[in-house]
């Protein structure tokens, strides 16, 4: 109205509020302390000894001596009034010097349930330092009269004495292990209760569980995988190891059992001796019965994760209270955690893996060990009135386990989904305290901050001025805060955003899918300084990555810098998180979580260029060489994340319209869930294949570029959902339809799943160290015989040295892709293709090139039947015939007996593959004087290349030596 600027009125009406808030700043570091730990974490404040506080509004001096009680949530057992007379008696018997039990004989006993006895001694007495010792005698002698159940009077017992053994290894002196306890004792109450009930049982006849299904125990591990393998072949090899075969699920192969060595895999769909595919019974299989949780942080996939934690803790914190209530007991459970050969103390390990259940719960529902107490006890209390827990002490099947879990999980998930929980929390700890337990912090604070802190008006005529609107408290909207309330939602919430679902996933690896486009990029520098095959795999671990850079013209190096700068970041920011980097192997390139390549540890330009290359491992000595596994797995990584989140989008929309029907017997109901079906292997994008010649800028517009504090951040705070109200600020939850939908048509508008094509090097020398040709008999039947004059006439076209190693070279591509590819695809090779239309057509190699490289006999007599002995005739006229090579000392002729016996034995014997095996053999292991010539030779053949688990090697003579080998071999090559 005076012609301020709105913007100039604003600033100095805040101006004017911050420069009097002398009084207000400390009053809200009050409020956060409250809001973030409970009133627990105020009162820990206030009787905290150190300094550093006297900032704080607080007469602590007046709260020194006081002390600071749980809520009683026994109150709930029965109606106050009771409850009230029944604590008063029980705390006069144990106080009082004379007629203690005078109170307690005026209680009409048998109309008081046993747990409210045992809730108010527990209140009165356990909780409490100050009794006198020789009162709990008159007590217990007392309740001994009334109470006729052995462990009843156990139980009683127990709590009179103060819960002895229970702070074995919890400190009950402190906040959280008071807690801990109270809400075991809650706990037992209801298993006291329910008598014939496997609660009942994990806290008074612990030994019944051996052969339980107990709650929150993972399912068997191998039916976990199942279901995570999508379609899949499952096996089981000689020695009992189960493998799985992908693809058409049929064995086309055969391999090496990783746990055992033995062969397993197959060809042609017919499996090796002694493995079998496992049927729909063997797969599902229960678990183990008893208590089988090898891993305590591993959750039960069947429930949510905070249902499944909840119910951890449960089992925890039964066992550890039944542990201290009679050592028989403890006895008995230290043989449901162990066996024979595995000895549990059960104190410090229950007590250990209790405290890990309460710090994730805690994380997990953002509250103090008050306020996680107080929801605790207000499940427990609706699922006493809600719940009747099963009949038996033993849960018998996992059905029934499942069932009795889902029970607890429902009022769980509904608890902690509140959105008003905090604000539940705070009228229930009214509720339940008693009229002194907070004179404490209200002696510390006085009346008026008491009113401040919680944000309540001091009187009903008051009303909060500006300052004090100002400092109010509010939940800050962050992606933690997110998180939490995404963890307190229930499956039923949880199923209907699958996109937000695979986004917080996978929310750690986004920011890092654009770079995909910078290990693309380095490929591309690399392709064009190292031309395939031009490089050995042992050179590659000599060559630096800088030394790439000094190859490239001097006016492109700072850009190829900048290229592996990028590459690099991404390579140190994945690989650790990689945990299997080729099959089932672990990855041998992380070590105590870090990266470690060598020297130096980490991707930098000293680094050898066979960690950059990308190579997939096949043949004998892959295993000293998966460095070049590093690069294709970070590539798959960063693009499944991509395409899982487009793919959620879609999963998103089709619920959305109905095109999804919730199962009915689906996990979350009472009754068992039927096995879904087999998801199919994902397959590929229905969009143009992107590879390291794919143009940068195109590439980065296909790519989901993520920044939290960009694009998920403005709209958690946009769609974050909390009331204004003076008061309310502590109660913050969010619109997930609008947050996931803001994503789709923002962040992931006009985005596609990306269908990836990783070139893989080809490395010079492959065929012999890797062993590939006798790989190459297997994948692809080879026809060794070529008439001599036929080879002449090769000879004679291939007129120099270096055609032929460059005709070399392409065959070794051939040889590479066929033998790197899969079972089913090679299963549509045709031996009778000729190997000009492979090299045009499959390879894509120029025509041009290959017409230089070729001679007319190749390009129209030459099949892929045919690779291997075209390779042999090249390698003989490149280098001479490498088996020249062999020592003499391994190439005496046989006997006459021999060689017949040796021709016999060819006739029943896979003659092709054996002879490859053996050429392969003695370039490899018999050129050098490595070995006793005297050694048996079909021993020491077989185990070298496995051949003694091919049904035919019995077949194989005995009696001849290492002396033999290059003998024997002319004999079946003839």
């Amino acid at each position: 109205d005076d012609g301020v600027p709105c913007a100039a009125l604003m600033f100095n009406n805040l101006q004017a509020l911050l420069t009097k808030a002398g009084y207000h700043p400390p009053v809200f570091a009050l409020k956060c302390i409250k809001n973030i730990g409970g009133i627990d974490s105020l009162a820990e404040v206030i009787q905290c000894s150190e300094k550093g506080l006297e900032w704080m509004p607080l007469n602590r001096d007046m709260a020194a001596k006081s002390q600071i009680s749980l809520p009683d949530p026994f109150l709930w057992l029965t109606d106050k009034a009771k409850y009230e007379a029944v604590c008063g008696a029980v705390r006069a018997c144990v106080t009082q010097s004379s007629k203690q039990t005078v109170q307690l004989d005026k209680l009409k006993f048998n109309e008081i349930s046993r747990d409210v006895f045992c809730g108010s001694i527990f209140s009165q007495i356990s909780v409490e330092s100050s009794v006198f010792a020789k009162g709990t005698g008159p007590l217990k002698k007392w309740m001994d009269s009334k109470v006729s159940d052995s462990t009843e009077k156990i139980f009683i017992d127990w709590l009179s004495c103060q819960c002895p053994r229970f702070d074995t290894c919890v400190d009950t002196k402190k906040l959280e292990g008071m807690c801990q306890l109270q809400v075991g004792v809650n706990f037992a109450l209801w298993g006291l209760m329910s008598t014939q009930s496997w609660l009942y049982a994990l806290f008074f006849a612990p030994d019944a569980h051996k052969k339980s299904f107990l709650i929150s125990v993972p399912d068997d591990e191998f039916a976990s995988v199942v279901k995570a393998s999508g379609r899949v072949g499952w096996y089981i090899c000689p020695n009992g190891h189960k493998y799985s075969v992908g693809q058409c699920t049929m064995p086309m192969q055969k391999a090496r059992c990783p746990n055992c060595g033995a062969e397993i895999g197959g060809s042609n769909h017919v499996n090796v001796r002694g493995v079998r595919r496992l049927d729909e019974g063997e797969i599902k299989g229960d678990p183990d019965p008893g208590y089988s949780i090898e891993n305590n942080e591993s959750e039960a996939i069947r429930m949510s994760p905070l249902a499944s934690r909840t119910l951890r803790f449960i089992l925890h914190i039964s066992l550890l209270v039944s542990c201290s209530i009679r050592q028989v007991f403890a006895d008995q459970i230290a043989r449901v955690l162990g066996n024979e050969d595995k000895k549990v103390e059960p104190f410090e390990f229950l007590t250990r893996r209790m405290r890990q259940d309460w710090k994730m719960l805690k994380k997990s529902t953002g509250l103090g060990d008050g306020d996680l107490t107080l929801a605790l006890h207000l499940a427990i209390r609706q699922l006493r009135l809600e719940t009747q827990l099963a009949k038996g002490l033993t849960l018998t099947s996992s059905v029934n386990r499942n069932r009795e879990e889902t029970k607890i999980a429902n009022v769980v998930e509904k608890i902690f989904s509140d959105r008003n929980l905090r604000s539940r929390l705070e009228a229930t700890r009214t509720a339940l305290q008693d009229d002194n337990t907070m004179s404490a912090i209200r002696l510390a604070t006085g009346e008026k901050l008491w009113y401040e802190i919680h944000e309540e008006q001091y009187s009903a005529k008051e009303s909060p001025d500006l300052q004090t609107l100002l400092w109010r408290f509010r939940e800050p909207v962050s992606f933690e805060s997110f998180k939490t309330f995404w963890r307190l939602q229930g499956p039923d919430v949880t199923e209907r955003y699958a996109l937000l679902r695979t986004l917080l996933r996978e929310e750690e690896k986004l920011p890092a899918i654009r770079g995909v486009a910078d290990v693309l990029a380095w490929h591309g520098v690399l392709f064009e300084v190292l031309p395939h095959m031009s490089i050995t795999r042992v050179e590659s671990i000599e060559l630096k990555n800088k030394d790439i850079i000094a190859k490239l013209p001097a006016e492109r190096q700072e850009e190829a810098r900048e290229i592996f700068s990028r590459f690099a970041a991404i390579f140190n920011l994945i690989l650790p998180t990689i945990e299997l980097l080729y099959e089932c192997n672990q990855n041998p390139f992380i070590k105590d979580g870090a990266i470690n390549l060598g020297e130096p540890a980490e991707m930098c330009l000293e680094t050898s260029v066979g960690f950059s290359l990308p190579s997939m491992v096949t043949g004998t000595d892959k295993g000293d060489f998966i460095n070049g596994m590093c690069t294709i797995r970070i590539l798959e990584i960063l693009v499944d994340s991509q395409n899982e989140v487009l793919e959620a989008i879609e999963e998103s929309g089709k619920r959305k319209k109905g095109g999804f029907k919730r199962f009915p017997n689906a996990p979350g109901a009472a009754a068992p869930a039927q096995p879904a079906p087999v998801a199919p292997e994902r397959e590929a994008p229905q969009v143009p294949a992107v590879s390291y010649r794919t143009p940068t800028s195109i590439l980065q517009n296909q790519l989901v570029v993520y920044n939290r504090e960009k694009d998920l951040l403005p709209l958690l705070r946009m769609f974050a959902e909390q009331s204004l109200k003076y008061g309310d600020g502590g109660e913050l939850s969010y619109n997930l339809d609008m947050v996931e939908s803001a994503l789709k048509n923002g962040l992931l508008a006009g985005k596609r799943g990306v269908n990836l094509c990783i070139s893989h090097y080809q490395y010079a020398g492959d065929v012999k160290r890797m062993g590939q040709l006798a790989m190459l008999e297997k994948k692809l039947p080879q026809d060794r015989n070529m008439s001599s004059s036929f080879k002449e006439t090769i000879a004679a076209e291939i007129d120099t040295q270096n055609r032929a190693l460059r005709l070399m070279q392409i065959l070794e591509i051939c040889i590479q892709f066929i033998v790197s590819i899969g079972s089913s695809s090679t299963k549509n090779f045709d031996g009778r293709t000729t190997l000009s239309s492979y090299v045009l057509n499959t390879l894509h190699i120029p025509q041009s090139e290959w017409d230089e490289i070729s001679t007319t006999t190749i390009q129209q007599q030459i099949c892929l039947r045919n690779i291997q002995a075209l390779y042999i005739l090249l390698e003989a006229q490149v280098s001479g015939n490498p088996l020249d090579d062999v020592l003499d000392e391994f190439s005496e002729n046989l006997s006459g007996d021999q060689e017949n016996m040796v021709r016999l034995a060819g006739s029943k014997m896979d003659v092709d593959y054996l002879v490859t095996c053996m050429h392969d053999f003695m370039i490899s292991q018999l050129t050098k004087p490595a070995h006793n010539p005297s050694t048996n030779l079909k021993e020491f053949l077989g185990y070298f290349n496995d051949l003694n688990f091919e049904d035919w090697w019995e077949e194989f003579p005995e009696g001849l030596e290492l002396r033999h080998t290059r003998a024997v071999y002319e004999v079946l090559h003839s």
